[in-house]
């Protein structure tokens, strides 16, 4: 036991001592990578009685590649009394055993809140320490949100958080028609924000997984102001550019937009 105390010591002074060191290179755009907060919505009766809603655990093990971290994160809503604060252990234990079941490592979370806009609003902001802070909040496309007005109001509320918090999110749409088992297409990005390669650098994730790697990529730029000519040399640069970071299979079309393309979105 002695032993095993101070081994724990030197495992959490060496901890300690990384953590710091990672919170200095984290300011470093090279050293960037998907640092993944998912805010999972588990059904804990469901889960209980073999019924898995899993989806969005599967879709983050596709992006494991990118050889970041996960914190899955839980609302409970409620009272913070002492029957939810135990609740809310059980809840926690449900999940890691789930991230087990799925293969995941990283970090389980469940916080106790009046609602799920208040408890999101907890978790990015504040889940993390020291270098290991999550830069991407992945969750649900709100189904149905034009006849549930409150499933609108805390996605844009999560986007809002996010936002001023400096993290990416990523909005899944169709889960349940996700596959698992290896498919041949496209992957098509439409590539209408420069967000500094985020979604090129998720396609390239995807495409390293059994799932997707069969898959084509193609990306496609929308230009205005340039002749077709220009936009031509832009599509050969960019596909240079990004073969040059080894994505070989990728095509790039660089479509131009006029008045008439632009007019309905204005």
């Amino acid at each position: 036991h002695e032993w095993g105390s101070a081994m724990d010591g030197i495992r959490f002074q060496l901890a300690l001592h990384s953590l710091i060191q990672l919170e200095d290179s984290q300011h470093q755009t090279v050293n960037w990578r998907p640092n993944i907060l998912i805010l999972y919505r588990i059904h804990l009766s469901e889960e209980l009685k073999g019924i898995k809603h899993h989806e969005i655990l599967n879709f983050y093990s596709q992006l494991r590649k990118g050889n970041g971290f996960c914190v899955v994160a839980c609302v409970l809503e409620g009272k913070r009394d002492e029957h939810s604060l135990h609740k809310a252990k059980i809840e926690k234990g449900v999940i890691q055993n789930i991230m087990k079941e799925e293969a995941i490592q990283g970090f389980a979370e469940v916080v106790v809140a009046p609602s799920w806009s208040e408890g999101t609003n907890y978790i990015i902001q504040l889940t993390g320490i020291g270098g290991i802070v999550p830069n991407t909040v992945l969750m649900d496309w709100p189904v149905g949100w034009r006849e549930k007005i409150k499933k609108a109001q805390e996605f844009v509320n999560v986007l809002s958080i996010a936002q001023a918090a400096d993290k990416a999110v990523l909005a899944v749409k169709g889960l349940n028609a996700f596959p698992t088992s290896a498919v041949h297409g496209t992957i098509d990005i439409w590539w209408v924000i420069h967000d500094g390669g985020f979604l090129i650098l998720l396609c390239w994730l995807l495409v390293q997984h059994r799932v997707w790697r069969s898959c084509h990529l193609r990306v496609f730029t929308i230009t205005e102001g340039v002749t077709a000519e220009q936009a031509k040399l832009a599509a050969t640069f960019l596909t240079r550019t990004l073969r040059q970071r080894r994505l070989f299979d990728v095509d790039v079309e660089v479509i131009l937009a006029d008045d008439e393309m632009i007019e309905p979105y204005t």
